[in-house]
């Protein structure tokens, strides 16, 4: 028993209007060569941007801090922050007094 009824998917038949088994079958096979001819030749070029920007940013900037550090250092500004504002709190409700 369900609150909501939920409806079956909708099905997707796709029927090929024409479909060459000969032709497909020989552009698998070249397919396969190239990438076997490609594989023995590896002289062509293969971008690495993201290790370039890495080994870039380390050289100007020095390895990243670790987490862990960050973390602490953050709950340090965060204690510092309540600190301050429980001393201006206090000061302030120790004026209010003082003029009353």
């Amino acid at each position: 028993m369900a609150f909501l009824k939920t409806g079956t998917p909708k099905q997707f038949n796709y029927i090929p209007r024409f479909y060459d088994e000969r032709k497909a079958d020989l552009k698998q096979r070249i397919k396969a060569i190239n990438n076997q001819v490609n594989a023995s030749e590896s002289d062509e070029y293969t971008p690495n941007f993201k290790g370039q920007f890495k080994k870039r940013h380390e050289a100007i900037w020095g390895k990243p801090v670790a987490k862990k550090g960050r973390s602490i250092s953050r709950w340090m500004m965060l204690i510092i922050y309540a600190c301050l504002v429980v001393a201006i709190i206090y000061l302030i409700l120790n004026l209010l007094s003082h003029l009353q």
